[in-house]
């Protein structure tokens, strides 16, 4: 595609060069916008969806029991995902639409990646308003991930009130597909948010124990409470324990050289945390956050 769109670039140059050298510098010039703006036209029609796959195939960075994971690995093509690229502006809008009706599922959620896209205009804003009102009918969310603020911006201005809260607008792809996930779970009943304080029997790491082996367990583990904003593993400290979550939700984030944190990953109940430091006998690499106030099993 590069080695194209370069040919492409040196053939407009070369073409304005024998005019003006065999016509006149004005009939050249137009010649040239001329040919770069059919040229650019045809880029961005042709190349608008990168990649097209679905929630079956891929996962975000949240740590989930068992049971959640079977689930999405038989239900996640409910989630269809769009990865654009280049301009969304009127020469790309109507290939976008036709993408959308290919691609769409006939239930949960479509997810457009728009990381690659370059710039976005009022046709474009305003066909992914109408593709958000297309899927609203059938039931199917539409969730836009990696939106510039020009972009959110510019849809806004397009008039399209159901984006005015921003709870369909993330920064980046992963948080997107988060939302999707719950959203697929939460339908079952059995969403995060639905759920109860594990026992001791009902996680993943212990089903394979007896009834004897249960109970001689449970001596060793303490049961503590969190609270939201705790920090249950601080980076540096000594690994002398490993936890168990039964509810809320912990997050990894990891404090850059210039300070900031970036979450790494996110765990849900069910899921062991901290166990690399202790088997490892190493100093904690990361910080885990209580994000949702947690009730986990130390041992």
């Amino acid at each position: 595609a590069i080695r194209r769109e370069i040919g492409g670039s040196l053939f407009i140059v070369v073409i304005v060069t024998l005019l003006v050298a065999l016509s006149d510098l004005v009939i050249a010039v137009g010649v040239g916008m001329a040919l770069s703006l059919l040229a650019h036209l045809q880029t961005a029609s042709r190349t608008v969806v990168h990649r097209a796959f679905d929630g079956s195939s891929t996962r975000s960075r949240i740590a989930r029991p068992l049971r959640d994971l079977q689930r999405l690995e038989n239900e996640g093509h409910a989630i269809r995902i769009l990865a654009l690229q280049g301009p969304l502006f009127f020469g790309a809008a109507d290939s976008l639409m036709v993408a959308v009706d290919q691609h769409a599922p006939d239930r949960g959620a479509l997810i457009l990646d728009l990381r690659r896209i370059t710039s976005i205009d009022s046709t474009g804003a305003a066909a992914l308003a109408q593709i958000d009102r297309n899927l609203s009918r059938d039931g199917v969310r539409l969730l836009l991930a990696g939106l510039s603020h020009s972009g959110r911006a510019m849809i806004r201005e397009a008039g399209h009130m159901a984006f005015e809260d921003d709870s369909r607008l993330f920064e980046d792809f992963d948080t997107a597909l988060t939302d999707a996930e719950n959203q697929l779970l939460a339908e079952s009943g059995d969403g995060p948010a639905n759920r109860r304080i594990l026992t001791v029997e009902e996680l993943d790491l212990f089903l394979a124990l007896d009834r004897p082996a249960l109970d001689l367990l449970s001596g060793h583990l303490h049961r503590e409470t969190y609270s939201t904003g705790d920090r249950l593993i601080v980076e540096g400290d000594s690994s002398d324990a490993i936890y168990i979550l039964a509810s809320g939700q912990a997050s990894v984030l990891k404090t850059l050289p210039d300070g900031r944190a970036v979450r790494l990953a996110t765990y849900l109940p069910g899921v062991v945390l901290g166990e690399m430091g202790v088997l490892g006998d190493t100093a904690r690499t990361a910080d885990i956050v209580i994000d949702i106030a947690a009730v986990c099993y130390r041992l």
